[in-house]
């Protein structure tokens, strides 16, 4: 039990995109802020009307009342009805292979409790090749609300980060405790000294996009602020059938 202690408590050390800048919600028109009793904790991506994605660790073990999604708005503290909105969620599906040790599998769906229909808003691109996997130094779109410093009140901005995907072989060395599955791909500037950009606390969730396509999810990391550690992500590609199956959408999959 002292092992797992220890293990879960490294990944919540790495939940703003640290590193980042600010952005505005009309570049990311799908991102979403996922809360507990109206405040942030982590964030998500619009796939559809009534259909959000985020991680299973956002959502593992908490109850669904009480869920909401802010979407909408770059400014996460607004109070203005001409300023987004908000929309309860009423019910979640986890990955039903999800390991919340390994985070493999890291993905979950919120329904929401009325379509989304307003047109500040737009449904994300997602992966329509299923066996395709992310390219290396492929470059990679990272947005979120997360701390800009472990520690810090999560940004009261939307922060958007370039970052370079790098190989699973390379983020499997930074990272020699854990396993980096096939259903991961890592970014960020190793060993860089300038570039520090990663996901921290908050950011859990938001999407990461490649080329204008959610191909993934923000899962883990550490070393918020520091250019030594990746930030991992869950591929999306991978469970495309599975969120067909659970939505009842088609996506034209290949």
């Amino acid at each position: 039990m002292e092992e797992i202690v220890i293990f879960l408590s490294f990944l919540v050390l790495t939940s703003a995109i640290s590193g980042g800048h600010d952005t505005s919600i009309t570049r990311y028109k799908w991102q979403l802020s996922l809360r507990e009793e109206g405040i942030h904790f982590c964030g998500a991506t619009l796939i559809d009307q009534e259909w959000g994605l985020t991680s299973a660790y956002c959502v593992d073990q908490r109850r669904p009342q009480g869920l909401s999604i802010r979407a909408g708005s770059a400014n996460l503290v607004s109070q203005s009805l001409t300023d987004g909105f908000e929309v309860a969620v009423d019910y979640y599906i986890i990955y039903p292979r999800y390991n919340r040790l390994t985070h493999d599998s890291d993905l979950a769906l919120l329904h929401f409790a009325r379509n989304i229909t307003e047109d500040i808003v737009l449904t994300v691109s997602l992966p329509f090749c299923i066996t395709c996997d992310v390219s290396s130094t492929s470059p990679t779109t990272m947005t979120g609300w997360g701390t800009l410093k472990p520690g810090e009140a999560f940004s009261k901005v939307l922060q958007m980060g370039y970052v370079s995907t790098i190989s699973r072989d390379n983020c499997q060395f930074t990272y020699p405790g854990k396993v980096i599955t096939l259903n991961m791909f890592c970014a960020g500037y190793l060993r860089s000294q300038s570039l520090n950009i990663n996901a921290c606390d908050g950011d859990f969730g938001g999407p990461a996009m490649v080329f204008n396509r959610l191909e993934g999810i923000i899962s883990w990391g550490t070393g918020c602020g520091t250019s030594r550690f990746p930030t991992v992500m869950t591929r999306v590609a991978p469970f495309m059938h599975w969120i067909q199956q659970q939505t009842g959408l088609k996506f034209g999959l290949i």
